[in-house]
């Protein structure tokens, strides 16, 4: 039986809220503000009681700071999948053709952070030319902004004291009634939630087909060994697209070996280039500006070689060189268990 373990971790970005903040704040009439002030210290007991009175925080459409589609093709012909995300900043969820969760999103570094782990079961690859067509293939997976309006318009309940404090991650119930919040939580972590989810996936191994399950995981290490590093302005080791093998040396490789006194001539020219574009760019400030503050784009792509998952099966992290509108970054984790087996 062959595993292939799929995760996410998307940040949504916070920085153009609190810019049209700042924006709205400005051009409000100072006139206004005066009676604005007097206002609120009457009103200040009703808003502190209505506050201890709500044991639950509404989400709706309004609040929404992100949305994201991911679809991809990770086994030709045998494993599809997609997936969409709704981010209210505190809370998110995560909507599958298998199931959905609502979690709460780690804040940090002026970012909404979300996970997301997809198992996929396949009982092997049945023949050696299965096996080649995996391993030249080129997995891509694609994001985009447009999820289905039924999910981008709903609204959501959840209970106030879940979202206090956005330090960790944490699967949360989603409240239908306020009189919900007063009852027992469910606790996700305990023994016999365990042993729930471990039938579960055992009622999900396949005979001669595949299956795809979304779970959230139990432990969040990963992930949170990304945002640390991220937040102090560490590198995360990722790994760069390099093309699937076909049989002789890999592209990349063969030019190292084969360009000899070429290579090194080609490598001082650009060198030289570059130093004068460094030169350009410093005289002129609008240039620095352009290159600093790029455009956004609505979508960006990973492309993953299936050759991977025979070199490093335990884990592998691939991140996206592209920021869109919505989202500062996106890693995608990668393992595989018992590929070669039977």
């Amino acid at each position: 039986m062959i595993t292939f373990k799929v995760s996410f971790l998307l940040s949504f970005t916070l920085r153009p809220q609190t810019v049209a903040g700042k924006k709205k704040e400005k051009k409000g009439d100072k006139n206004k503000e005066k009676p604005a002030k007097k206002e609120s210290k009457k009103k200040k007991v009703t808003v502190k009681d209505d506050d201890k009175e709500s044991l639950v925080i509404v989400f709706g459409p309004q609040d929404v700071l992100g949305v994201a589609h991911v679809d991809y093709d990770l086994v030709p012909g045998r494993i599809k999948y997609d997936f969409d995300v709704v981010c209210w900043k505190t809370v998110a969820t995560i909507s599958t053709r298998d199931g959905s969760s609502l979690i709460r999103t780690v804040i940090k570094n002026e970012k909404a952070w979300v996970p997301i782990t997809i198992e996929h079961y396949i009982e092997c690859l049945n023949t050696a030319e299965d096996i080649k067509r995996f391993r030249n293939h080129i997995v891509q997976f694609r994001l985009t902004h447009s999820v289905p309006k039924g999910i981008e318009q709903m609204t959501i309940m959840v209970r106030r004291d879940d979202v206090r404090n956005n330090d960790t991650f944490e699967k949360l119930q989603l409240i239908i009634h306020p009189d919900e919040a007063l009852m027992a939580k469910r606790n996700y972590d305990s023994l016999e939630e365990y042993i729930r989810n471990l039938i579960l996936s055992c009622a999900n191994y396949p005979k001669n087909e595949t299956v795809s399950w979304f779970n959230l995981p139990y432990r969040w290490e990963d992930f949170y060994e990304i945002i640390d590093k991220d937040a102090q302005g560490e590198t995360v080791k990722c790994k760069a697209f390099v093309l699937p093998p076909t049989g002789q040396l890999e592209p990349q490789v063969k030019e190292i070996k084969t360009a000899g006194a070429k290579g090194k001539k080609e490598k001082n020219e650009q060198k030289s280039k570059n130093k004068k574009l460094d030169k350009n760019s410093k005289s002129s400030k609008s240039s620095k500006t352009t290159e600093k503050q790029p455009t956004r784009g609505d979508s960006t792509t990973i492309q993953v070689p299936g050759e991977i998952f025979f070199t490093d099966p335990d884990l592998v992290i691939y991140k996206s060189d592209t920021r869109t509108f919505v989202l500062d970054d996106v890693f995608v984790l990668l393992s595989v268990k018992q590929l070669m087996t039977r």
